[in-house]
């Protein structure tokens, strides 16, 4: 989240033509951004003293406070859980002064690395623009051609991907796909952002992990590993972990220190899940490991191939594919399996957790719903793919009550999680293992073509246009019935 922000009376002093405002007056929100359902904090100063001060959610008066004898207050408010994303208003109004100021706050939803988070549910659990019934309308808002695969990481109103074909990190803007920066590499990538404060992460094919900053591309540091890395690194704690194709997996400070190293006997491809102060990964020695922060042994778990799928660490859970053609439902804390469920081929795909199912593509061209707690087979839905490894490195994501994937031929599809029915496809026309993201009420993806897509709704570029501009001070009336909140 980004810094405070304030905006004062003198900012909106256009609104104010029918209020006896003071040009001092100030509203400061403690974080200006995040998810819908977030608690907004703020705080007053220079209004009149001891008087009702009236606090609306855009044009919604929510809140009814006291000024103190030296004209401030403090408080916050719930957003709705359907707020939509873009800028919202904080918006202050004496009821007897009239003393008004206003905060810009903006909702977003983004999806910052592989798997949406670092526990990789794979779940955007805040989406709420693209559900069931808008996603038929979804439409290509651009395609940007990029070099990219992997998935696209999302935040900050921007998309970040890395270069299979050597043309570096690109930032691009998540609404228009104008280019904002290229970090310009001599290397290529076949792994994920991950974009966590100010700065984002990614291995290379190189053998180096690098830091740039977000807003401008700027190289903080690169350090080098032991071989290439395909692994997609997750930020927790001050710490970044990345498995390596020199069978470890890495931790790394923010500032690029090596701060451990923990040896598997295979390439570790798989992208470590982090929860409960555990890290989760999968190694092609077949087995998935369970480490300490400090890069200590917890547990090992052995499959029957090796496991290039990364985990999904869910209610005590690590949900993870093997190439034995297996979906695994490993106890957390113990390593003691729960469940294993058998497919009709390699599982290199990640699975998706939400709404009580676990979502994994196999390379038997199926997409698979099984219950999470039990894994008994709740739907599948065969992609029809003409290749041999239909999904490979793709995986499964959920937004909303839709899950979206790809196989190997380009087809992106959206399909209704709790039943299976196809609810929208779009063909690229070209092969390619990527896993889409979901931010913002737009589904971003990487096909094989190299091309960055972004699709949305009309309805839904409309509604954002239309939520631009602050309500006018002067329209906003309180609702004498709110109580004073002490």
């Amino acid at each position: 989240m980004r810094g405070a922000m304030m905006v004062s009376t003198a900012v909106v002093a256009g609104l104010l033509a029918s209020r006896p405002a003071s040009a001092a007056s100030s509203v400061v929100l403690t974080t200006s951004s995040g998810h819908p359902n977030a608690t907004v904090v703020f705080k007053g100063a220079s209004f009149a003293a001891s008087e009702a001060v009236d606090i609306y959610v855009d044009t919604v008066d929510t809140l009814l406070l006291v000024s103190s004898s030296t004209g401030t207050f403090s408080g916050s408010v719930t957003l709705p859980k359907s707020t939509q994303p873009g800028p919202h208003y904080i918006t202050a109004i004496g009821r007897r002064s009239g003393d008004a100021a206003q905060a810009a706050y903006t909702v977003t939803t983004p999806w910052n690395e592989v798997g949406f988070d670092g526990a990789h549910y794979g779940w955007n659990l805040w989406e709420n623009t693209l559900d069931v019934g808008s996603v038929p309308a979804l439409g290509p808002l651009y395609a940007y051609n990029s070099g990219a695969g992997g998935t696209p990481a999302v935040a900050n109103g921007r998309v970040y991907v890395a270069s299979e074909t050597g043309n570096g990190i690109v930032s691009l803007s998540a609404t228009s796909g104008s280019l904002y920066w290229k970090a310009e590499t001599a290397t290529t990538f076949d792994s994920t952002p991950a974009v966590s404060g100010s700065y984002l992460y990614i291995g290379s094919l190189d053998a180096t992990m690098y830091s740039v900053n977000a807003t401008t591309g700027a190289q903080k540091w690169a350090t080098a590993g032991g071989s290439d890395f395909e692994s997609s690194p997750v930020v927790s704690g001050g710490s970044v972990y990345v498995g390596c194709d020199d069978a470890k997996v890495y931790a790394f400070s923010t500032t690029g220190t090596i701060l451990w190293t923990y040896p598997t006997g295979g390439a570790v491809v798989s992208s470590p899940a982090f929860f409960n102060n555990a890290i989760y990964v999968g190694s092609g020695d077949g087995k998935v490991y369970a480490l300490t922060s400090a890069g200590g042994l917890i547990w090992s778990y052995t499959t029957g191939g090796s496991v290039y799928s990364s985990p999904a660490v869910v209610a005590g859970l690590v949900y993870v594919g093997s190439e034995d053609g297996k979906l695994y439902a490993i106890k957390a804390d113990t390593g003691v399996l729960a469940w294993s469920t058998t497919t009709g081929a390699d599982i290199k795909s990640s699975p998706a957790v939400a709404y009580g199912l676990v979502f994994v593509g196999s390379d038997d061209g199926n997409l698979y719903a099984y219950n999470a707690h039990t894994g008994a087979l709740y739907w599948s839905v065969n992609f029809g793919s003409a290749f041999s490894n239909a999904f490979l490195f793709s995986s499964p994501s959920v937004a909303d009550g839709v899950v979206y994937a790809s196989s190997e031929e380009g087809t992106l599809y959206a399909i209704q999680a709790t039943t299976g029915a196809i609810l929208w496809t779009y063909a690229t026309g070209s092969a390619g293992f990527t896993t889409p993201a979901i931010s913002d009420g737009m589904v971003f993806f990487n096909s094989g073509d190299y091309d960055t897509y972004a699709f949305a709704t009309g309805a839904g570029t409309a509604s954002l246009r239309r939520r631009a501009h602050a309500p006018a001070i002067s329209t906003l009336r309180p609702d004498v019935t709110l109580h004073v909140t002490e």
